[in-house]
C-alpha cells in the first residue's frame, strides 16, 4: 500500500482484498473485515467503489465521473483524489503498480 499524499492521478488504484461492501439503510458501507473499519459513501462515492471493482487509474475514474455528472474537472479531480486518499487511508483501497496489476490478470487468466 503507498503513502495516501502520494495518491495522484497518475495511480493506479483498487479495492483492497480485505475491504467488502453492503448497502445499509440507502447508503453503501465499505468495511475492511480485518480492521473493522465503515466508511458511508454517498452517491458519487459508491460510483467510485463501483468503479475500483476493477484496478484503474485515478484519472480514468475522474474522467468517467466527467461523462455522468455535470462538475467542474478540478473540483472533480480534487474531490475524488480527497475520497480516493481517505479510502486508502482507512485501507479500503490500494495503490498497485500498473505492471503488478497487469502480471496478476495474466496470471489469473492463466490459473
Amino acid at each position: 500500500m503507498g503513502d495516501n499524499t502520494s495518491l495522484t492521478a497518475d495511480s493506479y488504484v483498487a479495492r483492497a482484498e480485505t475491504s467488502l461492501s453492503a448497502e445499509v439503510g440507502g447508503e453503501l458501507v465499505a468495511l475492511d473485515v480485518n480492521r473493522g473499519v465503515c466508511y458511508g459513501l454517498n452517491p458519487v462515492g459508491t460510483r467510485i467503489w463501483q468503479l475500483l471493482e476493477t484496478p484503474r487509474f485515478a484519472r480514468d475514474i475522474v474522467d468517467t465521473l466527467l461523462c455522468e455528472y455535470e462538475i467542474a474537472p478540478e473540483v472533480c479531480a480534487e474531490q475524488t483524489l480527497n475520497l480516493l486518499r481517505d479510502l486508502l487511508a482507512a485501507e479500503l483501497v490500494i495503490t498497485l503498480s500498473p505492471l503488478t496489476a497487469a502480471d496478476q490478470a495474466i496470471l489469473q487468466a492463466h490459473g
